[in-house]
């Protein structure tokens, strides 16, 4: 890693043990990233890949529309160090995701991104970054990620796309995309790999103590509680009353099962037909048995699998208008 060992080689010229030959060889500029910054966005999804790149001494900066500070999603302010009109070009243009209602259509920020991308030798989005980046049309026709509860959103609204949900990093090439939050830091370690090879990867890994797998075992996308139309649905489900804490929740690629504290003025049979239509409505599911506190239904999500989904309320120990709302999953045969 070019920053660990920096002070080093320092150190060693001072003593008069630099090597005259390396030293008439001028050192390659470091490569240059560029770091898209909106109200809202989601810290990790730029910090995260900031801190691989500066690791590996890429030079790294931020770009906004002004420099007025940014308030990210979780509240931190941030000072952006360049605007579009006088950012330098860059290597890599980082797209990340978080608040990204505004900024996907914004048309200043759209035509930044497609003129530093034809500068640029990558792009990469990050999380739902990728809704930005596809709205500037340069991602048409290629196989791309996005963070899981995106997955299928992303789909519906971008159907020149091939929206994957089994790979953590897609590279395309020019354009990399990669899921969720964390998963940007797996695409700046991708992005490393391929500039400097992939033991330096590794080697920034094991300094940054993260824990990178590079062939995909950790594919969050691809558990069975992303099947549920939870982002389609999820007004309807708010407006049946007040959502707590998860009491449980777990699982695997072929089964979930998940119980969320709830509280409403609806009784428990008035609860299970609402949350029953709010799924239905959303992902076409088909009713196989209801009852006053469960039901049960079968439906066909957008990879063409087939699940099984019950739903069921119980009412807490002398709690009125308290629930326990459990939602279990299952595969099934077509």
């Amino acid at each position: 890693m070019k920053i660990r060992f920096h002070s080093i080689a320092l150190g060693l010229a001072c003593v008069g043990f630099f090597n005259v030959a390396a030293a008439k060889a001028a050192p390659a500029p470091p490569r240059k990233i560029a770091i898209l910054l909106f109200n809202n966005v989601e810290i990790i999804d730029y910090t995260g890949p900031y801190e691989v790149f500066g690791a590996e001494g890429y030079e790294v900066f931020t770009v906004a529309e002004s420099k007025s500070p940014i308030t990210t999603a979780g509240g931190m302010q941030v000072i952006p160090k360049y605007t579009f009109a006088d950012a330098p070009p860059a290597d890599l243009v980082l797209v990340p995701g978080g608040g990204v209602k505004a900024v996907k259509n914004d048309k200043a920020t759209l035509e930044w991104i497609k003129q530093e991308s034809a500068k640029a030798e990558h792009v990469m989005s990050v999380c739902n970054g990728a809704f930005t980046l596809a709205n500037t049309g340069l991602l048409n026709g290629l196989t791309v990620t996005t963070t899981a509860h995106n997955i299928d959103p992303l789909r519906l609204e971008h159907p020149e796309l091939r929206v994957v949900r089994d790979q953590r990093v897609v590279d395309n090439g020019k354009f990399i995309t990669t899921g969720g939050l964390s998963a940007g830091i797996d695409g700046a370690l991708h992005y490393v790999s391929l500039m400097e090879g992939n033991a330096e990867a590794h080697e920034v890994a094991r300094f940054l103590e993260y824990d990178w797998q590079p062939s995909g075992q950790y594919l969050p996308a691809t558990y069975a509680i992303y099947a549920l139309p939870e982002r389609q649905a999820s007004r309807k489900l708010a407006a049946l009353g007040d959502w707590g804490s998860f009491v449980s929740t777990g699982g695997d690629r072929d089964h979930w099962s998940s119980v969320r504290r709830f509280s409403s003025q609806l009784g428990p049979a008035e609860l299970i037909e609402a949350a029953g239509k709010a799924y239905d409505a959303a992902g076409n599911w088909n009713a196989v048995t209801t009852g006053p506190s469960s039901s049960t239904w079968r439906f066909v999500d957008l990879d063409g699998q087939a699940w099984i989904a019950t739903l069921s309320v119980e009412t807490e120990a002398n709690q009125r208008n308290q629930y326990l709302f459990k939602v279990e999953l299952a595969r099934a045969s077509r």
